[in-house]
Parts: C-alpha cells; sequence; structure tokens
C-alpha cells in the first residue's frame, strides 16, 4: 500500500461514504480468502510450505502487508479518513483477527512515530 499517493480526501468529497469503503474492505478480505487462497496454483505454493515447516495440514492464510508511506502527511487526513481507518480496523478485528501475519512500514518521515503512538489502538495486535 502507499498511502502518500492515495486521494482518500478527494474520493471522500466525490460522493464515496465510509461505508462504500468498508464495503470495499470487506469484498478484498473475503475475495483473498475464498477465491485467491483457494487457487490451485496457491494450494500447490501453501502445501510445499507445510511440507518444509513440517506442518501436517494447511495452515489458515496470512497477509504480509508493506506500507510504503512516503509522501504521507497529516494533510491527507480528514474526518471521513480517520473513520474509515477506525472501521477498516474493527471490521478487520471482527472478523479477520488471525489474517494478518505481519506489517512493514517503510519510508517513514520523522513525524510519524508520534502519529503511531496515536493510531496504535486501531490496529489488531
Amino acid at each position: 500500500e502507499q498511502p502518500g499517493k492515495m486521494e482518500l480526501k478527494h474520493l471522500f468529497r466525490s460522493g464515496c461514504t465510509v461505508d462504500d469503503m468498508v464495503h470495499q474492505y470487506v469484498f478484498l478480505m473475503e475475495y483473498v480468502a475464498n477465491v485467491l487462497s483457494e487457487k490451485p496454483e496457491v494450494m500447490t505454493v501453501r502445501r510445499r510450505w507445510c511440507r518444509e515447516q513440517g506442518l501436517a495440514d494447511l495452515e489458515q492464510w496470512h497477509l504480509v502487508l508493506i506500507m510504503d508511506v512516503s509522501g504521507a502527511g497529516p494533510s491527507l487526513l480528514s474526518g471521513d479518513v480517520l473513520r474509515y481507518l477506525k472501521r477498516g480496523g474493527a471490521t478487520s478485528a471482527a472478523h479477520y483477527p488471525a489474517s494478518m501475519k505481519r506489517a512493514f512500514v517503510v519510508n517513514s518521515p520523522f513525524w510519524l512515530s508520534g502519529f503511531f503512538a496515536g493510531v496504535r489502538c486501531l490496529l489488531p495486535e
């Protein structure tokens, strides 16, 4: 993901709602869980990985998020953007609690450490 290149404020000003964005997020997560992760070529890789790890059965699918925050700044935030982040985080925690295996934030500007302390409560543990 590249939030510094997203124009969420503009998207919300253009008529998209927080409900629309949460619906899109749920659609994406369901697609990954029920379509993408069940494709034969993905299943082959998953089975091979499980064998190499000494696991008897296929493990649950997991996501690795790489977020490039270059260009991101407080000016990209608005009430709708914050509501979307909060609702997206709550939806993820309620319905996909084990889906995120790792998250990496790259190209982080100096101010982000203070901001991260404020939004940490929105992220699953």
